[in-house]
């Protein structure tokens, strides 16, 4: 073999090289472009109706459009030990398509009942991509927390246009989905999402002390954004919060607050008819409507009313359990959109109206399941470092207590954000992991000195 064709292998072995590498790079920054469209279309983008009116099914979003993409390009680019964080909600939803598939043979549901389970899958996908890209490229994690700093504020100043009557400002910004008209339940979850990140941000973030001193400000604002949503759940979920986190830490200052909280909680009990028909009497509709609602929990408590509450809720349960227990898929499951089917077999809609998580995992995975979905949940959980499950496990607790009253794991910005905020808590604990590796190799003497290099405690 003569010089000149050993040389042109070698460039033709070149050239190959630096094609390989050429298409990475593409791939790793087409994941990032695809992860970021991803986010701001969850933070910032309406429903596509907002743009095409009734022709668009009201419950498709941008983010569905391109999911295909989305999926490809996590596929092409996980690694494994991004598997291994997501073995757990994988299994889960690999059952559950395996369930809807059967569901579609044995009870002759519609093939559109596959975009229920669709919607679980692209929540995994999107867990998946998150932790893919923020591992290799650290410096993007500091990019998503300004991200979220500008979803926060946004929220304030639509926040702050409702209280002044200025409303007119939400939709053409893309503001809508904190107020989305469907449902209030979107208002109360986004706001509570942007309340528990920037306290994670304000706490654990690589944002600047200048700009963590202005989250701490923003905090409690968007807290109250989340009670005047008007939903009942979300002053539950934000009491049951703070004492979880109080009781998690037990620090003095945070204890005083709590005792401040509960005491606002007796007063509002005790005098509630009279707070309300005040705020009612000065128009202070924005602040009298939510509190008129949650009124009745105290009535429920105090064992009145409990028939409305059962026409409401309780029916809507029995039902469902029912009716997985009649058609036997109460242990393996009927398949997603199992619950939506009527008394003569047809699925009207795909909105969500179980009204509890627990009661429509029963009646569409069954026991089984449902066992799997709390091992997704769990799984991930055992990833994160124990120095910050002291503010994740709150958030994962007042999640789980959510589910009795609508379906948050599957209800789209609930269900998105639950499973971004795991995924950044995950790279998070990555992070303390790796550094706590370098710590100990530090603490390690070197070769022929007896000496450690760790700094000696004082």
């Amino acid at each position: 073999m003569d010089v000149q064709t050993i040389c042109g292998y070698a460039h033709n072995y070149k050239h190959g090289v630096e094609t390989i590498i050429g298409m990475s790079k593409v791939l790793r920054y087409s994941r990032i472009l695809v992860l970021f469209s991803y986010i701001i279309s969850i933070f910032f983008l309406p429903r596509l109706n907002t743009f095409f009116g009734e022709s668009v099914h009201r419950n498709l979003r941008i983010e569905d459009l391109f999911f295909p993409i989305m999926f490809l390009v996590t596929v092409f680019s996980i690694h494994r030990r991004t598997l291994n964080y997501a073995l757990g909600p994988i299994i889960y939803i690999c059952y559950g398509l395996l369930i809807t598939l059967f569901g579609l043979l044995l009870y002759s549901m519609p093939p559109k009942v596959l975009l229920i389970w669709g919607k679980e899958f692209q929540y995994l996908i999107g867990f998946i991509l998150f932790i893919e890209c923020m591992r290799s490229n650290p410096r993007l994690l500091l990019y998503f927390e300004r991200m979220l700093i500008a979803a926060g504020l946004a929220g304030l100043v639509f926040l702050l246009s409702r209280m002044t009557d200025l409303h007119r400002i939400g939709g053409g910004y893309g503001f809508a989905h904190f107020t989305e008209p469907l449902s209030s339940a979107h208002t109360a979850w986004m706001y509570f999402n942007l309340f528990f990140l920037f306290s994670a941000i304000a706490g654990v973030g690589d944002v600047g002390a200048r700009t963590k001193f202005i989250i701490k400000i923003c905090v409690p604002f968007l807290a109250a954004g989340a009670l005047l949503s008007g939903t009942r759940t979300s002053f539950i979920v934000l009491a049951l919060f703070i004492s979880t986190y109080v009781w998690k830490t037990l620090q003095p200052v945070k204890i005083g607050l709590w005792f401040m909280m509960m005491a606002g909680i007796v007063l509002f009990a005790i005098f509630r008819d009279d707070i309300v028909s005040y705020l009612y009497s000065i128009h202070a509709d924005i602040f009298a409507a939510p509190l008129h609602r949650v009124k009745a929990l105290f009535i429920y408590l105090e064992g009145k009313q409990l028939d409305s509450f059962m026409l409401s809720r309780g029916d809507s349960w029995v039902e469902m359990l029912s009716l997985a227990f009649d058609r036997y898929a109460f242990i393996f499951g009927g398949g997603r959109g199992f619950s939506h089917i009527d008394a003569y077999g047809v699925v009207p809609s795909l909105g969500l109206g179980g009204d509890n998580q627990y009661t429509v995992n029963i009646a569409e995975i069954g026991i089984i399941g449902s066992a799997l979905f709390f091992l997704a949940i769990g799984s991930v959980y055992s990833f994160v470092h124990r120095s910050l499950r002291c503010l994740y496990f709150p958030y994962v607790f007042v999640y789980l207590i959510a589910g009795m009253s609508l379906e948050i794991f599957q209800l789209s910005r609930s269900g998105q954000l639950f499973w971004l905020v795991a995924a950044y808590f995950i790279v998070r604990s990555e992070g303390i992991k790796e550094r706590k590796a370098e710590q100990a190799l530090a603490c390690v003497p070197a070769q022929g000195d007896v000496r450690s290099r760790c700094p000696e405690r004082v």
